[in-house]
């Protein structure tokens, strides 16, 4: 994985959403904003339009996305004023996901987005797989943790973690079937990338 290329993307991605949306701007959040990205980080983006063409922004945004790279799943959370994209891109690295905050100019910054519990935890589940290959056990087993009760799983980190991340995945599809191709997704990341 060369974050020359993920760094690449982003500065693609960014001028693609401020392109579509005349008045907008973005910004790096997260590791990337910070300065800590290491080659496992995803693409943290926040977007800020105009109030009158926030509709216009969030129904348009998949289009504007598949312009700069074909996207693979993709989730939203939703409010009046603010939407969070999760992407997977194809064919790249699913820690590389775009996690884009898109936000109308008079959002407040402690605007809630409530996450159906499913996809909080196969979240928890690609950073508990950053953090094993950080080599950060303790903060591996505590997301896990937290994933396992998301999904009402009677179960915790063992440390086996492929066995752990399979688990968690199917504990995450039977409780909402809609998250199937996230779950193998986040199934296939722990079987290359842990042993």
């Amino acid at each position: 994985m060369d974050t020359a290329h993920r760094d690449a993307l982003t500065r693609e991605l960014r001028r693609a959403l401020t392109s579509a949306c005349p008045g907008s701007r973005t910004e790096l959040a997260g590791s990337l904003a910070r300065g800590t990205a290491d080659v496992y980080s995803d693409v943290d983006l926040r977007w800020i339009v105009p109030d009158d063409a926030f509709t216009d922004a969030v129904t348009g945004v998949a289009k504007v996305l598949a312009e700069v790279w074909p996207v693979a799943t993709v989730r939203t959370q939703e409010s009046a004023r603010r939407w969070r994209v999760l992407a997977s891109l194809r064919d790249l690295p699913l820690f590389w996901q775009l996690d884009l905050d898109i936000r109308a100019e008079s959002c407040p910054d402690d605007e809630a987005l409530d996450e159906p519990p499913a996809a909080a935890a196969l979240a928890d589940g690609i950073a508990t797989v950053r953090a094993v290959l950080r080599a950060q056990p303790a903060t591996a087993v505590s997301l896990l943790d937290r994933a396992f009760v998301n999904v009402k799983a009677e179960a915790t980190a063992s440390g086996q973690w492929r066995e752990d991340i399979a688990r968690l995945a199917a504990a995450a599809v039977e409780l909402d079937p809609e998250v199937h191709p996230l779950a193998d997704e986040v199934v296939t990341l722990a079987t290359e990338y842990l042993h």
